[in-house]
């Protein structure tokens, strides 16, 4: 971090000669500020923050310029593995009546079976599809995890929504609507938070900002799975969803921007990690703050399936 470090120097001289005699100077040098750097990367904007929540607005934001990070170090440690999550067909009611705008207007509609994946993407199984040459590498920054040789098992992040789209169609899945994802995360018992009703303390991985700590490993904050079984459906990262976002419900979706829901790592308001709190990311940015998981339609479900995985709204 930039700041103006300073000390204090003393120096101590002793001065003997026949009678004791003790003479002390104590001289106290104040160093001038250094001007140290500034990081190769800009700031990433703080989606979901209390300092700057998204508003929704095409273009509203710029894409951070992060720059291409070299691959990581491989580890041997065994990796963290997902496994797709059924969730059952169910008549789901998205949004809120007393939450922000943005959640307010929606209706509720059928939501055909589907499996959701337990655990966000995480490095390691981003580099998979890297290697194989059918994913782009992510870009780099302060809190990407990259380039870090000890962040296999955390959520990739600072990749763009259609890095994340192709990584699901890769592995024969693709992201959920947002719909679906509101769904896997709180049930159809109308709570407020993935674990339940009680106020967000220790069961995410948020309000890390100020130590500069990043996000947390995945799966590892257990009381706030959702009823499904989902990990990490509040905090640690954002995740791309595949629907285009709108300022409430009853408005046409802009595809230039697209819905993340859950929280981060970043977050410090309780209102953004409620399971149907919802924002917005330009396409094409990349941000330290957002990663994603993946779905799949379950075979024979009702309604399932899609001409264009990532982009389809339920209702």
């Amino acid at each position: 971090m930039l700041g103006t470090r300073a000390q204090r120097v003393a120096v101590i001289g002793g001065l003997a000669g026949g009678a004791v005699l003790g003479l002390v100077l104590i001289i106290a040098l104040k160093r001038a500020p250094v001007n140290e750097p500034a990081p190769a990367t800009p700031a990433t904007p703080r989606i979901g923050s209390t300092n700057s929540r998204a508003t929704g607005a095409a273009g509203s934001r710029a894409p951070p310029q992060f720059r291409e990070a070299a691959p990581p170090a491989r580890t041997t440690a065994t990796p963290v593995l997902s496994r797709c999550v059924p969730i059952p067909q169910a008549l789901f009611q998205v949004g809120a009546t007393d939450g922000r705008p943005d959640e307010l207007g929606a209706p509720s509609g059928q939501v055909a079976a589907f499996c959701i994946d337990d655990i966000e993407v995480t490095v390691a199984a981003y580099r998979a599809c890297v290697d194989s040459g059918a994913c782009r590498p992510p870009t780099n920054g302060q809190f990407c995890n990259w380039a870090r040789p000890d962040r296999d098992d955390h959520p990739v992040n600072c990749v763009a929504w259609d890095e994340a789209d192709q990584y699901c169609r890769h592995v024969n899945e693709r992201l959920p609507s947002e719909e679906e994802w509101e769904y896997a995360a709180r049930g159809v018992d109308g709570r407020r938070y993935p674990w339940g009703d009680a106020h967000p303390e220790q069961q995410l991985c948020w309000k890390r900002l100020p130590g500069e700590l990043g996000t947390c490993i995945v799966g590892t904050h257990p009381a706030g799975d959702s009823l499904f079984g989902a990990h990490d459906m509040a905090g640690n990262v954002w995740e791309w969803t595949g629907s285009g976002y709108s300022a409430d419900y009853s408005q046409p979706r802009d595809l230039s921007c697209r819905v993340i829901r859950g929280g981060s790592w970043m977050s410090d308001d309780a209102a953004d990690v409620r399971a149907h709190s919802r924002d917005c990311g330009t396409f094409g940015a990349r941000y330290d703050n957002v990663g994603f998981r993946c779905a799949r339609d379950l075979p024979g479900a009702s309604g399932a399936g899609s001409t264009a995985p990532g982009v389809r709204d339920l209702f």
